[in-house]
């Protein structure tokens, strides 16, 4: 009998370039599906176009964010302690990718003859993909978090991101193009979410390719009872409680390095109340046309790229604790220009200038996440802790993700109550606030232990 191959046996070897290929690409296409329809611009419009109550606007960028990040904390109970994770990642994508070819498919049919019902559908559909994607993203990080090491990982984000970023920029100068075309509404808007979906389909194909990498015994000590560096030299007991949400509990009280992170990450991420009605506030207020935000699309692009070029080199020169801070201070900036465009009753070329500049802005700290908190979180957890802190952290973000339907109750209450000229005013200030307090916070985060 001829003797048995041991090759299927082999563990995946660490950095394997297949993996580096494969995760890359479909991070890359991912993202360029998110430029045919970012929140902040196109969802965005494309609600306000079917109704005006701003409350119902804001519950559209809520359903993405609280959609992709709450339910990450249950996906990483599902997934912890499997052996593989894979599935977890590959099915629910192939579940939610198609939920954005029916929603186009949806505007196409009905062309806008039932706003109500195309708004909730709207709603609903995003908070179904963002919901059902968000379940693969914690199977996704920790499947990355084994295959990847720190410094490759984080010339992978960086390089795919800049492809991402290019394509990007095609991609919105796609949506000022379509929405500045004489395609009537919602069809302008159909075309953009079909695009989206081809891409998130090729992103799908990208992730079949990933071979995982087995758990196996991490260098360095567990996180449960790991605290700053000052503290106890970071060592740790045993870790306790037999349940999923007891192990969750123990560890959070005892580190104090996720605690920290768990309240920068949520502060920077309440700036979402101020960032839903950018859109909003430029149409009402400043009186921009409907092309602006083909504009701002392209400025978001713009911005991606190069904050992608300023994370990447901060993620593989000093780490993605810079990351994180870096990006706390562009999140600051922004609602604090808008702020003084509101105060100052700034029109014309400046305040659509700076409304661009916002844009950018914000391009640029969405592509922070990847090389920012959830690379930082990769790093400080033990192996068999990834998912929870990855959980974690993207569960806090989802918290903060309430807040632009608090931010469209605050404006609608102010503009009904004959405080029109405070409403968006109210809004920034207390977005830039929140955002200050997690910069703060941010700057104190200490070195990662992978780093």
């Amino acid at each position: 009998m001829p003797p048995v191959s041991t090759n299927a046996a082999k563990p995946v070897p660490l950095d394997l370039l297949r993996n580096q290929l494969a995760f890359g690409g479909d991070s890359m296409f991912f993202n360029i599906g998110v430029y045919f329809m970012p929140m902040t611009t196109v969802l965005i419009a494309l609600a306000s176009g079917f109704t005006s109550d701003k409350a119902l606007i804001g519950a559209i960028s809520l359903s993405w964010n609280v959609g992709w990040l709450l339910p990450q904390l249950w996906a990483a109970r599902l997934v912890h302690g499997k052996p593989r994770m894979k599935p977890y990642a590959t099915i629910p994508s192939a579940i939610s990718r198609p939920i954005i070819f029916l929603l186009a498919m949806w505007l196409w049919i009905d062309r806008g003859q039932s706003p109500t019902l195309s708004v909730w559908l709207l709603l609903i559909g995003i908070f179904v993909f963002a919901a059902t994607d968000g379940v693969t993203t914690t199977a996704w990080f920790d499947m990355q978090g084994r295959a990847l090491s720190p410094r490759v990982r984080s010339r992978v984000i960086t390089i795919n991101a800049l492809l991402a970023s290019i394509g990007g920029l095609g991609a919105g100068f796609v949506v000022e193009r379509v929405l500045a075309s004489d395609l009537p509404f919602p069809l302008n808007y159909a075309v953009l979410l079909m695009l989206a979906f081809a891409f998130y389909m090729l992103s799908l194909v990208c992730m079949l390719f990933i071979r995982e990498r087995p758990a196996g015994v991490e260098e360095g000590p567990p996180t449960a009872d790991r605290r700053l560096p000052t503290e106890n030299g970071g060592q740790r007991s045993a870790v306790g409680g037999p349940s999923f949400l007891q192990h969750l509990l123990h560890i959070v009280r005892n580190d104090a390095v996720l605690r920290r992170t768990l309240a920068a990450r949520l502060f920077m991420g309440i700036e979402n109340m101020a960032a839903a009605f950018y859109v909003v506030f430029a149409r009402e207020q400043l009186k921009l046309p409907e092309a602006a935000v083909g504009v701002f699309s392209i400025a978001i692009v713009v911005g991606g790229l190069l904050g992608t070029s300023i994370f990447g080199w901060l993620a593989m020169r000093f780490g993605s604790r810079r990351v994180i801070q870096a990006a706390g201070f562009m999140q600051l900036t922004a609602p604090l220009l808008a702020l003084l465009v509101a105060l100052s009753g700034l029109s014309g070329p400046i305040a659509y200038a700076l409304l661009v500049l916002i844009m950018g802005l914000n391009g640029a700290v969405n592509r922070s996440g990847q090389l920012g908190f959830f690379s930082y979180t990769q790093d400080i957890a033990a192996e068999v802790d990834r998912p929870m802190y990855i959980g974690s952290v993207s569960s806090i973000g989802g918290t903060a993700a309430l807040m632009p339907l608090i931010g469209g109750l605050l404006i609608d209450f102010l503009q009904r109550s004959g405080s029109n000229s405070a409403a968006y005013p109210a809004v920034f200030g207390l977005a830039t606030a929140s955002a200050l307090a997690g910069f703060v916070i941010a700057m104190r985060l200490p070195k990662a232990r992978r780093e």
